[in-house]
């Protein structure tokens, strides 16, 4: 049986979407999931180090544009 740190490892990673796609006219991204348009369009065919990276990122985002994502 797989420890809970293998299972989280590969466990597939869900999309960012929270349902408010609004793209920011200041930043380029949306505002509810903080992901480009090509992120957004290209999530269905990413590896999962691909998302895994794009995931790291948002993350990096949410610091720099706390202003810029819908509550």
């Amino acid at each position: 049986m797989a420890s809970s740190s293998e299972a989280a490892q590969t466990a597939p990673i869900m999309s960012p979407c929270r349902s408010v796609c609004k793209m920011s006219t200041v930043t380029g991204l949306c505002i509810g999931c903080l992901r480009t348009l090509d992120e957004i369009a290209a999530w269905g065919q990413m590896s999962p180090e691909e998302r895994a990276a794009v995931m790291r990122e948002i993350m990096q985002r949410q610091s720099a544009h706390p202003q810029e994502q819908a509550p």
